[in-house]
């Protein structure tokens, strides 16, 4: 059965994995990429066209290539057309996709044969279907296929070179596509070819029109032109059978081989009396004696042949035997064996009846010799035609298993995936009713515990309706009461919004036109000059790119580092701290938080009033619900400080913050504190989180640190006097206060966020180095580090060798590092590697202090 080409077409990913596909494959000249145009997929005898749909946008699929190999060396292993075969259908999305790249996905090749590797290649010139299609070529001169061509002709320009055993030349004639061959071919210099018959097809040369064909497909390059046409060896030797004409191209050297076979079978000699008969014996000898196919024009050239041993036989034999007896004898041995008359005198010595049977005898041995060694390769090559034939069943049997076992895999893999994902799903399902249960526990039993002390003594009975009606007035003076007509005694079953209103911060009359620099600047000044830190400027804009681009910032470090000072500091130089204006508001974390309702309070169903755990933290979030029914906007940020924030498991007492993380810069978020109690949290919130890691502390989550820069402090050196070691201490109350718009518009993430193409390519440099050790960054990581270095790399010096790649630095320093938490087989490759990135001076020190401190355990982490 022939190839066919099919008229459906791939339009599904799906439906290409495990399955061999033709592509054209162009190699980078630097770096360690390829890029791939699969265009067919190989079914059988079947090809099916492969849409661009597949692998958007333009039919490509990029990738990189292990470090094992080079672009180079790829070319010279698998050529520029290839079989190609995609293992896995879990391609790495391109984070580029549609903004800067038109390729969707990223692939990842490792050519050693001992490996698996996601997509594997197989050079088309060693694979079977090499041998089962023609390669269609094109040359640049116009010559006449009509008879042989004894010099070399050279491709077309842009051309795939001939990668199967048999070509076809193209040619345009009469505006009509037609094609020429089969050729056996053998490549020179320059892309230079030397054509010649094949055997195969008797030595005859056909002529066909390209749209003839139903079987001819072609493989387009990277700017979509022709790189390589192929046609069916099947379905040419069939157009052979069919053809009027085709032109001979028999070399004269077989035609000569002929002449001496039919001269032996037939009945003439080479007597100068019998020539006349040998050309007699041409025309009658049939083409099994002559070995070769006998057409008329070949008989009419072997005839020719013998013309001039016809014309030396006619010579007068007195002429012959003068010349032979005046010549001197070296003179006569060389005229003799000159390759001009060297027949005529041969043909003469082979009257003779001796020679004539010496010659016989030997010219006899020879021709058996011949023939059994033209026996052997004809046993040999049939032999080998049969071996290949094994080999190409024992390919297919292999192909067909493996792909049986690539299903079975792929589906159980599957199966385990979605139990997996039920699993996880029930987990987390079970997780969160477990948080509520014991949130609500919490809550019964202090409950029980005030009920059972309240009634334990009329005494506390009746204090504690004392403070109950004090709680009523308290509330009743912060939020009005509600006018829906429900019983006084429930008048505080809900917050209102706040009635009061703070101090008018202090603005700058000119801070909306100050430009990123001035703001930068004058912030930088309260944290250097009047809190006296020896930070950089790009440290402060570091800090303030953090703040406003995260919902929480994480302050790392050994006791003593500064960590709490910092985060007064830093609301001091933001104006937040002044004097009955204050935005800022410290929160000092307790063991045995389970809900936010442990530091800001909850509604008692019991008393039918709010319970505030903390009074200071409860008034700022009913301040922060007023400014929220009001839109909020020109408002100053207002900041949160959990001051040791690991004593309780963040991901528990922070959960509502937690879940608000992705979408807190557009409409804020809300907070139930039981009944019909809520607070509105607006978008200008912000939290930060100062953490020590010992024995009495938490772990921070990897689905915490997903969502949080982590700033490491290194212990200071600082001439203190006084009581300056309290950041509280310095004097802000007469700095001024910083609009949050202003802070989004400095420090926020810009609205076109394209880092510039060096900071791209060493944060690529990065992100490669993990995925190729397994250790995948989150998407949402990925875009917070592509906000930060767009906001960085405006504000930030990046003037020297040591902070080129500042943003960079900071950003993976304080996103990917944190995360890093494993035994040492499974890090210590990514570490090699991420210590080899350049450049990256902050992320190197961090390194250093990571491999340093897990030598000894053989467990690497950030936090230790």
């Amino acid at each position: 059965m022939g190839l066919t080409l099919s008229t459906r077409s791939i339009a599904n990913l799906d439906n290409c994995i495990g399955k061999s596909m033709l592509a054209s494959v162009r190699y980078s000249g630097t770096g360690s990429r390829c890029f791939s145009y699969p265009q067919y997929v190989v079914d059988g005898t079947s090809f099916l066209p492969i849409s661009a749909e597949v692998f958007p946008d333009i039919g490509l699929l990029p990738m990189t290539i292990d470090k094992s190999s080079s672009p180079q060396q790829m070319e010279e292993q698998f050529g520029k057309i290839v079989i190609m075969r995609l293992n896995e259908a879990e391609i790495q999305e391109n984070r580029f996709y549609s903004e800067k790249d038109p390729s969707q996905y990223n692939g990842y090749i490792d050519p050693r044969p001992t490996r698996r590797s996601l997509i594997e290649f197989v050079s088309f010139r060693q694979h079977t279907l090499s041998s089962t299609l023609v390669q269609v070529v094109g040359v640049q001169e116009d010559v006449s296929f009509e008879r042989p061509i004894e010099g070399e002709l050279h491709l077309v320009m842009g051309a795939a070179d001939p990668q199967t055993r048999l070509v076809m030349v193209s040619r345009e004639e009469g505006g009509a596509h037609v094609l020429y061959g089969p050729f056996e071919y053998r490549t020179v210099a320059s892309q230079g070819i030397l054509l010649s018959s094949s055997n195969s097809f008797d030595h005859r040369i056909v002529k066909v029109a390209a749209s003839s064909l139903k079987f001819l497909i072609e493989l387009r390059d990277a700017d979509d032109g022709p790189f390589a046409s192929f046609l069916s060896t099947d379905e040419l030797k069939s157009l052979f059978d069919r053809a009027s004409h085709t032109y001979d191209w028999l070399p004269d050297s077989e035609l000569i081989d002929a002449l001496g076979r039919i001269a032996k079978s037939g009945q003439a000699g080479f007597s100068k009396a019998q020539v006349r008969e040998l050309k007699a014996d041409i025309q009658t000898c049939q083409s099994a004696s002559a070995k070769i196919t006998l057409t008329d024009e070949r008989r009419e050239r072997l005839a020719g042949l013998i013309n001039n041993y016809e014309n030396w036989s006619n010579l007068p034999d007195d002429v012959k035997q003068s010349v032979l007896d005046e010549v001197p004898r070296d003179q006569l041995a060389e005229y003799v064996l000159s390759d001009e008359h060297f027949q005529s005198f041969y043909d003469r010595v082979i009257e003779n009846e001796q020679v004539r049977e010496r010659v016989e005898k030997d010219q006899a041995r020879l021709i058996e010799q011949a023939e059994q060694s033209r026996a052997d390769a004809e046993r040999a090559a049939a032999e080998a035609d049969e071996r290949r034939h094994e080999l190409e069943e024992l390919n297919a049997q292999w192909d067909a298993r493996q792909a049986e076992l690539r299903r079975e895999v792929d589906e159980q893999v599957a199966q385990a995936r979605k139990a997996l994902g039920e699993l996880t799903a029930t987990i987390e399902r079970e997780g969160q009713e477990l948080e509520r249960i014991k949130g609500d526990k919490v809550i019964v039993e202090r409950q029980i515990e005030a009920v059972v002390q309240d009634m334990s003594n009329s005494m506390t009975l009746s204090r504690r309706i004392l403070e109950d009606e004090m709680i009523k007035q308290i509330v009743s003076s912060i939020a009005p009461r509600p006018v829906a007509e429900e019983p006084a005694e429930h008048a505080a079953d809900r917050p209102e919004r706040a009635a009061f209103t703070p101090a008018v911060p202090l603005f700058r009359e000119d801070e909306e036109d100050m430009a990123p620099e001035k703001v930068l600047d004058e912030i930088s000044r309260g944290v250097i000059d009047v809190a006296d830190r020896d930070y950089t400027r790009n440290q402060v804009a570091n800090l303030l790119i953090c703040l406003t681009q995260g919902y929480i910032l994480t302050l790392a470090g050994l006791p003593g580092t500064g960590k709490t000072s910092l985060a007064q500091i830093l609301a001091g130089s933001l104006g937040l701290t002044r004097e009955n204006a204050s935005r800022f508001c410290e929160i000092s974390v307790e063991k045995g938080w389970t809900s936010y309702k442990d530091f800001i309070g909850y509604y008692n169903p019991f008393t039918h009033q709010m319970e505030k755990s903390n009074a200071e933290v409860f008034d700022a979030f009913a301040l922060l619900d007023a400014e929220a029914g009001k839109g909020g906007e020109g408002a100053p940020p207002y900041l949160f400080l959990l001051d040791e924030a690991n004593l309780s498991s963040i991901e528990h007492y922070w959960s509502p913050f937690l879940r608000a993380c992705d979408s807190f810069t557009r409409n804020g978020g809300s907070l139930s504190l039981g009944g019909d109690a809520t607070f509105s949290v607006p978008s200008h919130v912000r939290f930060i989180a100062t953490v020590n890691f010992d024995h009495t502390t938490e772990e921070l989550s990897p689905r915490f640190l997903d969502r949080s820069w982590v700033i490491t402090l290194d212990p200071q050196s600082m001439d203190f006097e006084g009581d300056e070691l309290d950041g509280g201490a310095h004097d802000f109350s007469d700095w001024p206060t910083l609009r949050h718009e202003t802070l989004e518009r400095v420090f926020g993430v810009p609205r076109n966020p394209i880092p510039p193409q060096a900071q791209r390519a060493k944060v690529k440099e990065v992100l490669d180095a993990c995925a190729r050790h397994g250790w995948s960054v989150s998407p949402r990581s990925q875009r917070m580090m592509n906000g930060f270095i767009c906001a960085a790399s405006q504000l930030m010096d990046t003037s020297t060798a040591e902070t080129t790649y500042a943003p960079v630095d900071y950003a993976v320093t304080q996103k990917v590092l944190p995360q890093l938490n494993g035994p040492a087989e499974r890090l210590q490759g990514l570490l090699d590697e991420l210590g080899q990135v350049g450049g990256l001076p902050l992320m190197s020190r961090r390194l250093e202090r990571i491999v340093k401190v897990g030598e000894e355990s053989g467990f690497y982490q950030y936090f230790s």
